[in-house]
């Protein structure tokens, strides 16, 4: 999101060849990292294995409909005219009567199929994820952080699973990684050696909270976070266009612009690496947005599932008078959504073309709620 985020990257191994499956280790030559994508491609040609593409089955040619009809279909054209007189470009799908619609492109040269990063609303998944463990009596939200990372921060009792989840721990990491780490580098522990604990209890947006939450999900569940998550809520609700960066390759991806320039492997390897690293997801708009419809029916009622504060970004949904909202972006992505609290009608919209700042997501969040009240009035 804010570049004055300082976004640091989430736990498992630091992120060289996860960089849009291997866009990083493929544009710089002469790097380690190239190194790594070279004996990867030996490895993938000895195991005579192939890196398939996507095939999103879902994703069907923007069909032009009379907009004078009250016809379902006129719904989906008069959200596709409010999308283009708001100038959106990208892929969106919606929630109506409680189903998500198939994935659609709008604007000139948007390839079908692909797959966008998220950025920090992947928050929300996290949080739930810890929301589950604590439902099943293995953490609580007042449980002291310093029972996971003694040995690494000094922190006070006061500083909680909560604290973790609201951003108010007082831990902050104003580093940024270069794009090119030392190989055996620990995402987990790279920010561990950077961080600086403060006074508890005031509000600063810092990722590695939510580093450190993914930290304590593996500890907790005995196993990654990659696993715990695809395990828990993408491969029960066979969600197969939801991946972690590591897992992606190129021809996958939504191709990212900063504006009108594309944007180079470095530029997206160093974008994604000041964020979550290979636990980064990656998704289809119908996929992610049928994730959100499934977290917020579980779990949307439950003290943790939103920001504590609507003025406190933490990159979880926000609760609103109509319903579930949020917003997040990098270099060369964006996402915004709003679901109604009982789920049954929402939208999502996915654009590969963000300067990364905040304002820029925001923007796209008032699209969305533009055209939440479209899909309302004619569902």
């Amino acid at each position: 999101m804010s570049t004055a985020k300082k976004i640091g990257l989430t736990a498992g191994a630091i992120v060289i060849l996860g960089i849009g499956g291997y866009a990083l280790a493929k544009y710089d030559t002469g790097s380690y990292a190239h190194v790594l994508y070279e004996k990867t491609l030996k490895k993938s040609s000895k195991d005579d294995t192939q890196v398939h593409r996507i095939t999103d089955k879902s994703v069907k040619p923007t069909v032009k409909v009379d907009d004078r009809s009250e016809s379902p279909k006129s719904n989906l054209g008069k959200i596709e005219k409010t999308l283009q007189e708001q100038n959106f470009t990208g892929t969106y799908a919606v929630i109506k009567n409680g189903q998500v619609s198939d994935s659609k492109t709008i604007g000139k040269g948007i390839e079908n199929g692909k797959l966008y990063q998220v950025a920090d609303l992947e928050n929300t998944l996290t949080a739930v994820a810890i929301m589950k463990l604590v439902d099943s009596g293995k953490l609580s939200l007042s449980t002291p952080v310093s029972k996971f990372y003694n040995e690494s921060l000094e922190l006070s009792k006061n500083v909680t699973i909560k604290s973790l989840l609201n951003m108010t721990s007082g831990i902050t990491n104003n580093n940024v990684p270069n794009n090119q780490l030392q190989p055996g580098d620990n995402i987990l522990q790279w920010n561990l050696n950077h961080a600086n604990t403060g006074t508890s209890g005031t509000y600063n947006y810092q990722e590695i909270n939510y580093v450190l939450l993914e930290g304590i999900i593996s500890q907790v569940s005995g196993t990654s976070y990659q696993n715990y998550i695809n395990n828990n809520f993408l491969k029960p609700n066979n969600l197969n266009n939801i991946k972690f960066v590591s897992k992606v390759s190129d021809p996958e991806l939504a191709t990212p612009f900063n504006g009108d320039q594309k944007m180079t492997g470095g530029e997206l390897a160093k974008a994604m690496n000041s964020q979550m690293g290979m636990n980064q997801i990656m998704a289809s708009p119908s996929d992610y947005l049928k994730l959100m419809q499934i977290l917020i029916k579980s779990y949307g009622d439950k003290q943790g599932f939103t920001a504590a504060n609507a003025q406190n970004m933490t990159g979880q949904l926000e609760s609103s008078a109509d319903g579930f909202e949020g917003s997040a972006g990098i270099q060369g992505y964006k996402v915004a959504v709003k679901i109604s609290k009982d789920g049954n009608s929402g939208i999502i919209l996915m654009s590969n073309n963000s300067n990364g700042q905040t304002s820029d997501s925001n923007s796209l969040l008032e699209i969305v709620r533009k055209v939440f009240i479209t899909e309302r009035n004619y569902n």
